[in-house]
């Protein structure tokens, strides 16, 4: 595999994470009962999406109309996203859970994103990697400060 193709590859990989935390998102707000959590998880879904579509812009490997069929296929079976849910023994009762999950995923998928940003070579592309790795950061804060709101409110 060529670098271009690396390239590629590492970006199209990308946008199947952007749309694995886009589903995780939209399946953790179907479990919360707290309004406001539901709200930022539903927040989270839709800024997935705009992430898978900053990747999708410099992807030569899916054109739109694939893309669009790709992003509304809804969870894949095999999603590393979803299958964290899985551990979470009460899912039903399980909000602060879904949310240290959440935590969890969105710390260790800003980690890969900056491995891969240090490792490009093209300005651009590292600028796309870049803005993500920002916004993965901001919503690590937003799941932190809901966790530590809601887990306030539970146990007064």
């Amino acid at each position: 595999m060529n670098s271009n193709d690396a390239v590629q590859q590492a970006i199209y990989d990308s946008l199947l994470t952007e749309k694995d935390a886009m589903d995780f998102y939209c399946t953790a707000a179907l479990y919360v009962k707290n309004p406001d959590a539901r709200r930022m998880f539903e927040l989270l879904a839709k800024e997935e999406r705009e992430h898978a579509e900053w990747f999708h812009r410099i992807c030569n490997r899916i054109d739109l109309d694939e893309f669009l069929r790709l992003i509304d296929s809804g969870p894949s079976p095999d999603s590393a996203w979803l299958s964290q849910l899985d551990s979470i023994p009460d899912l039903e009762n399980g909000e602060l859970e879904v949310m240290k999950v959440a935590m969890r995923q969105e710390k260790d998928l800003e980690k890969e994103l900056q491995r891969i940003a240090d490792a490009t070579e093209d300005p651009d592309v590292r600028q796309i990697y870049e803005a993500n790795i920002a916004s993965t950061h901001r919503h690590f804060e937003m799941i932190s400060q809901e966790y530590n709101r809601l887990k306030e409110l539970l146990s007064l």
